[in-house]
This record gives structure tokens, C-alpha cells and sequence, in this order.
């Protein structure tokens, strides 16, 4: 039981030198160590679907996906090894 005392007694100094730590911080200070690290780069594939949409936002998920293979930004490759617009499937789920 006493160790789990020392353990309970640990972990409460920790904490209250964490607390005291935050007490301490400017709110700057606070949102920069408790913001999330930023998103790792996407895909080149990706981005440029994404720069693409706006401009067309208003065509179906078929449509979008032929001006990405008109403009060569995605492609499908088929089972024959010919390259053709990417399923409106796999478009929704980018």
C-alpha cells in the first residue's frame, strides 16, 4: 500500500507543478503549447484535387472526375493497363 501512496504522491506533484506552470503562462503562451502540431503536407495528388474543385463544384462527381483526367491531375489505370477517368466511388471518398 505504501507504494502505491509514493506513486498517488508523485503523480500529484507532477500535476500541481503542471498546474502552476499553466498558472503562469500568458494565453499566447497557452493556445501555442496546447494547440495541435499541424497537419503533416498531403499528397501532391491530393492538393491538386482540391485546388481543381472550386472551380468546379458545380458537376457531378462523374464530371469532376473527367476534367481531372482532361487536365491530367487523377487518372485511373484499368485492368488492361489503360488509363481512364477514376471512379465517382473512389472521387467521393477523397
Amino acid at each position: 500500500m505504501h507504494g502505491l501512496h509514493g506513486r498517488i504522491a508523485f503523480l500529484l506533484s507532477i500535476f500541481e507543478g503542471l498546474l502552476n506552470t499553466v498558472h503562469t503562462l500568458t494565453v499566447e503562451e497557452l493556445v501555442v503549447a496546447i494547440a495541435p502540431e499541424p497537419p503533416l503536407t498531403a499528397p501532391a495528388h491530393l492538393r491538386a484535387i482540391a485546388e481543381a474543385y472550386p472551380h468546379a463544384a458545380h458537376l457531378s462527381l462523374d464530371e469532376f472526375a473527367e476534367v481531372l483526367y482532361e487536365q491530367n491531375i487523377y487518372r485511373a489505370i484499368d485492368k488492361g493497363g489503360h488509363e481512364r477517368p477514376v471512379n465517382r466511388g473512389t472521387l467521393k471518398k477523397i
